[in-house]
């Protein structure tokens, strides 16, 4: 039996199995275990279910007596509870910054006595003020989704109000022991009189700075919710996938459960744009996110389409709700960038600025890409023009060493090798496949990239044979010398075939243009000049950018993992810019191709460092089934095999070396 709170309850029997015989008389006792599939539970962020086992026997007078076990619950992590509580949080304290204010602006002097008495009144409201400040500023610190914006503002803001109030609280209590001593005067409340100024000032800008946040922050939350609804659009299109192959009743519920997701998060937008409504004005809320769109109807559709085994059209009606999703998130992001600019001008410009910059790089970067393949392409086309005559046989040849080649790694037999190695062995298997496709397809470049893959590979997997060979108590065996031997030749095949094909095809100078040889150089310098903005850009996104005085401008910095992206694209474009002076345009383009898809991560990652964190201990949640291995499929770390060939080598006392040794082998099996 399981309930959540709020729901109805609900029961399955799960003993005695239903297709069992009825005719048999049932134990007295029964043992036995029940795999549940949460699949049919609603299982959203923060929900609570309460289960239990209840046994019926067989009384039947008056009837039969149940016996239950104790209530156990089963809560689900919501990520967003933190950060919506210290919302509420901040709701309050713009709630008792309001009311200081208009404590102090309706603030009368009547005499000095009272004066003082009614900024002793005032002393409380402010400490409770600071108090519920620092609290808030103290719990924003667990909440995973919080930026780094908000924590900072807070932050000052008590800095701020906590001086003014030990100001104000000083001058206070000298005048309050005047007044008990009889000798306040006339004119001496004037410089607390001015302290409340500068308090009525500075509420005003917090209480102005408060309703900022929380709109901006409200208005994350819808993209939050949006971005949620994404990665669950995304699961339910690789699901039709598999369910237009398979037809599983297992696929089926994930697909029914994802969709339910959906409707969910819809709900929710739409309730949260809803409210929002009354708290801001009607240009920073879209009509999408307010409930006039067709994803809802798109999403009745799909299950109709399912119900009817209409995959094809399911999936056509998954890609319209896409369209409509992605509209509806172009339209949010405008939204809270339009909100930015106009409550947030400094911050979204320097944010804006820097995403200018990073865009910029980008396109440069994929100009130099481009011209660099339209050389590499030229440069082909003049080595097959000029090879006409002798490539067939250089292929011919070179693909009976590749043949051999896959006989060798064919030829190891699999107990030589320890498990990191048969993966290695898969990926070099690959490598040499795609050596022969590339013979066969006439491109000799690429064909001797495989080449040195294969190589470098073999490398590899031959030192950690000879290395178990010398560290291994019991010296080498057959299979694994006979492995040495395969990959040893495997390797000088490997190499065989680099060499010839370097041999063959004639170098750059031979095959590029005057013109193009000239271009190459061009392009190196335009990498140079690209790596070097990218390091300025890191310097500035990391903090490090200091302005004419010299100082470090404090609003410059960004997460380190940020800053960590954009110098991994550099060290791709200083890499690219070798390859490019020494002509090398294969090596040239991949590397311009990773600077690229580094660029392309941190702007992405910058687009989400600006809402909040979907996050929990750093990662995204994966709704993908996980399947854990069995201890006959585990396989140790390599790290964890040299430890254990390094014991071997200490001699066990006498008595107990035929227990060691069948304990090691145990261990390496």
């Amino acid at each position: 039996m399981w309930k959540s709170e709020g729901g109805a309850e609900h029961r399955r029997q799960i003993w005695p199995d239903a297709a069992a015989n009825k005719t048999q008389a049932p134990p007295r006792t029964a043992a036995g275990k029940h795999l549940w599939d949460l699949g049919e539970l609603d299982l959203k962020p923060g929900v609570r279910i309460a289960y239990h086992l209840e046994a019926k026997d067989n009384d039947t007078v008056p009837g039969p007596n149940v016996g239950m076990s104790r209530t156990f619950y089963l809560t689900m992590f919501d990520p967003r509870q933190k950060h919506e509580a210290a919302i509420q949080d901040q709701q309050q304290l713009l709630e008792l910054a309001l009311a200081q204010l208009a404590d102090r602006v309706e603030l009368k002097k009547t005499g000095e006595m009272q004066t003082v008495s009614a900024f002793v009144r005032l002393r409380a409201g402010a400490e409770a003020l600071i108090g519920a400040l620092g609290r808030s500023t103290e719990r924003l610190g667990g909440d995973p989704q919080a930026t780094a914006s908000t924590q900072k503002e807070l932050q000052e803001m008590l800095g701020r109000l906590a001086k003014l109030g030990r100001d104000e609280a000083r001058l206070t209590d000298e005048l309050r022991d005047r007044a008990r001593r009889g000798t306040l005067k006339a004119g001496q409340t004037r410089p607390l009189e001015a302290e409340n100024a500068k308090q009525v000032a500075e509420l005003e800008r917090d209480a102005i700075a408060l309703d900022n946040l929380l709109g901006r922050q409200r208005l994350e939350e819808l993209l939050a919710v949006g971005d949620e609804m994404s990665r669950t659009r995304d699961r339910l299109k690789q699901l039709l996938a598999q369910y237009k192959k398979t037809h599983s009743p297992q696929v089926r519920k994930e697909i029914e459960r994802e969709l339910r997701d959906l409707e969910s998060k819809l709900a929710e937008l739409q309730a949260k744009a809803q409210k929002l409504a009354s708290e801001l004005p009607d240009q920073f809320l879209n009509p999408e996110a307010m409930g006039q769109n067709d994803v809802q109807s798109e999403l009745d559709k799909i299950r109709q389409m399912i119900a009817k085994g209409d995959v094809d059209a399911a999936m056509a009606a998954l890609d319209k709700m896409s369209s409509s999703l992605d509209k509806m998130m172009a339209s949010m992001e405008g939204d809270l960038r339009g909100y930015r600019r106009e409550r947030f001008s400094a911050e979204e410009k320097q944010m804006a600025e820097l995403e200018n910059r990073l865009t910029d790089l980008q396109h440069d970067e994929q100009q130099i890409k481009d011209e660099t393949e339209q050389v590499r392409a030229r440069t082909r086309q003049e080595a097959q023009k000029q090879m006409r005559d002798k490539i067939a046989p250089v292929i011919k040849h070179a693909r009976e060493q590749a043949a051999a080649l896959r006989k060798h790694l064919q030829a190891v037999e699999p107990d030589a090798l320890q498990p990191y190695d048969h993966d290695d062995l898969e990926r070099i298997e690959q490598r040499v496949a795609d050596l022969d496709r590339m013979l066969k397809d006439g491109d000799l470049d690429e064909a001797r990239g495989m080449a040195s893959e294969a190589e470098r590979g073999l490398g590899g997997v031959d030192d950690d044979l000879r290395g178990q060979a010398e560290r291994g108590w019991r010296g080498e065996r057959p299979s694994e010398k006979r492995a040495r031997g395969h990959i040893e030749d495997g390797q000088k095949l490997a190499r065989q075939i680099g060499e010839e094909l370097d041999h063959a095809l004639p170098g750059p100078s031979q095959l590029m243009s005057p013109a193009d040889q000239k271009k190459m150089g061009q392009l190196a310098e335009r990498q140079q000049a690209a790596r070097r903005r990218a390091q300025e850009l890191g310097q500035k996104m990391g903090g490090e950018h200091r302005g004419p005085d010299g100082q470090r401008d404090p609003q410059s910095a960004m997460p380190p993992e940020l800053a960590g992206g954009l110098k991994q694209a550099g060290q791709h474009m200083e890499r690219a810019e070798g390859q490019l002076r020494r002509r090398a345009t294969p090596d040239a383009s991949g590397e311009e191709q990773q600077a690229l898809d580094s660029l392309a991560k941190l702007k992405q990652q910058m687009q989400e460092e600006r809402r909040p964190r979907q996050r929990f201990a750093g990662e995204q949640p994966d709704k993908e089934p996980v399947k854990i291995p069995g201890a006959d499929e585990y396989k140790a770390p390599k790290e964890f095999r040299q430890d254990l060939l390094d014991a071997m080598k200490r001699r066990a006392p006498a008595d107990y070396q035929e227990q060691v040794k069948r304990y090691y082998e145990e261990l390496i099996k």
